[in-house]
């Protein structure tokens, strides 16, 4: 047996024998924080875009959170994980930048609307299945990988977080996991070049309706071969040249995902903490020189958005954004786009430089050639958001009724039903 399919029998393993009786409240967060981002999303544009086209083809009996259309169950789980991904306000495993809890928990709530499931059955799924997407974006997406930087992590690997998710529900044995992981692999999808438009933020649920799909097939008789995944022309070897299969292999890696404490892509949050913490005027600013990592560099350097989506990942323009009011470090932005004079004035003084000795949340910026420097930044590894600062955060950005019982019986009550008990404060 190689040293990958033996990964893969590990992960089958932690798969089929986890079953967790405490549940570490760092779920919880995650559970809340997705929670909050999706009753954000739902009203949209861009989701009203999607569901329009569904109902086009087929229509269903269950509707999406804070929407009124009936759609099938696969497209519940698209369009929840959209609506949570499509303000960038979601979580982010900043080693390996995928978005592990969105996609996961929107097939597992869509499982719930049709098999009643406890607040322990859908927790367990959920570190099950974000755990699996950890381990998976790390075998192929650390960057002793040598995988290209073109590949958007979250869609080649959600779904098969989706598969595994969903096995424990299920209760597959052994055969059916791998198979579920199997036929995920060949559905796996998801390039960078998606970024800067609306399917950006689309490819997570993308991966979640596939994930669901591919399940579903398999609890009723579909089988695939466990080397689309771990064989030599599985899924991970033509991703990865060099698996990082011995960091993926230590485990508990989904435990340093964070909430996003931005409404932005990652490669901005170490600038937005560094300019919150700046007390300057920007009418007396003449140059910014901002030096960062390369994948920074790479994904980020567009100093010309046309639009939101563009917006979101354009480390000039919330650099300019931010400098201008402080405030919009926190807000999300909106189809309504546009630059300021104000905002286009900072943008055009802006240098971004590579500096390969950087971490993705490290920053130096540099302005009227005063040097700053932070490390860390929130939402990486080493500063995730807090448990106050999560429920803070939900408290904000949604205006549910009973907010403080709906996140004290969350937290505390052994609830039985978590879609029925959902619906109940959120409809």
């Amino acid at each position: 047996m190689s040293e990958l399919e033996l990964f893969g029998e590990e992960l089958v393993d932690f798969i089929e024998k986890t079953d967790l009786q405490k549940i570490p409240e760092f779920f919880y967060d995650t559970l809340l924080n997705y929670l909050g981002a999706t009753y954000l999303g739902a009203s949209h544009p861009a989701i009203t875009v999607v569901i329009n086209t569904l109902l086009e083809d087929h229509q269903g009996t269950y509707q999406p959170f804070n929407r009124k259309e009936n759609v099938s169950l696969a497209d519940v789980a698209l369009i929840d994980c959209f609506s949570s991904a499509v303000y960038a306000y979601d979580d982010i495993h900043f080693e390996t930048t995928t978005h592990p809890c969105g996609i996961v928990i929107s097939a597992i709530l869509a499982f719930a609307r049709k098999e009643q499931l406890s607040i322990n059955e859908t927790l367990n799924a959920l570190y099950i299945g974000m755990e699996t997407e950890c381990r998976l974006a790390t075998v192929m997406f650390d960057k002793k990988a040598e995988s290209k930087s073109g590949w958007y992590t979250s869609g080649i690997v959600g779904g098969l977080a989706v598969a595994t998710a969903l096995s424990y529900l299920y209760k597959f044995d052994r055969k059916k996991i791998k198979s579920a992981l199997a036929l995920a692999s060949n559905y796996a999808s998801g390039i960078r070049g998606s970024h800067g438009s609306m399917a950006g933020s689309f490819i997570p649920a993308i991966a979640c309706k596939n994930g669901f799909i591919a399940t579903m097939l398999v609890k009723n008789g579909m089988t695939c071969s466990f080397a689309s995944l771990v064989g030599e022309n599985g899924l991970i070897k033509q991703i990865a040249a060099k698996p990082a299969l011995q960091k993926a292999r230590k485990g508990q890696l989904s435990l340093n995902t964070s909430c996003k404490p931005y409404p932005y892509g990652f490669i901005s949050f170490s600038a937005i903490a560094l300019l919150l913490k700046i007390d300057i005027d920007y009418r007396i600013i003449d140059k910014i020189i901002v030096e960062v990592s390369s994948r920074v560099k790479n994904l980020g350097s567009n100093f010309s958005p046309q639009n939101m989506y563009d917006g979101l990942v354009s480390l000039p323009y919330i650099i300019g954004h931010i400098l201008v009011d402080r405030k919009n470090g926190y807000l999300p932005l909106n189809s309504n786009f546009i630059i300021t004079d104000d905002e286009q004035e900072i943008i055009n003084k802006i240098a971004i430089k590579e500096n390969s000795k950087l971490s993705d949340d490290e920053i130096y910026i540099s302005i009227n050639d005063k040097k700053y420097y932070l490390k860390d930044a929130p939402g990486s590894v080493n500063h995730p958001m807090t448990h106050d600062e999560v429920i803070n955060k939900f408290k904000t950005i949604t205006d549910i009724k009973n907010k403080e019982e709906f996140i004290e019986k969350l937290y505390h009550q052994d609830i039985t039903d978590i879609y029925q008990f959902i619906i109940e404060y959120f409809l």
